[in-house]
């Protein structure tokens, strides 16, 4: 019955661009191409900034940002939050 079920939800051929694509690899990479197409942006959709100058943030501080947190961190981030913070028997959890 698996077997069955799994034939019946396979794409078996298929046409992009007026072209027919029948084994598992071109179909595959049609549908790849298709989505790779469709999600393409040809100029980036940023806003212009012209000549605004940021500030960078340094080496040390750019590290910190993708680094993992600590226990002891996420602790002291929940009982700073003062009288915001979740019940006593939530902080149990």
């Amino acid at each position: 019955m698996a077997n069955r079920r799994r034939k019946f939800n396979t794409i078996h051929k298929i046409k992009a661009d007026g072209e027919c694509f029948a084994d598992a690899a071109s179909v595959k990479n049609a549908i790849v191409l298709f989505y790779d197409h469709l999600y393409h942006e040809d100029q980036p959709s940023r806003p212009f900034l012209g000549s605004i100058a940021f500030n960078s943030i340094s080496l040390e501080d750019a590290r910190d940002l993708v680094k993992d947190f600590t226990e002891h961190e996420v602790w002291k981030a929940i009982t700073d939050l003062g009288k915001d913070k979740a019940p006593s028997e939530m902080a149990s959890i």
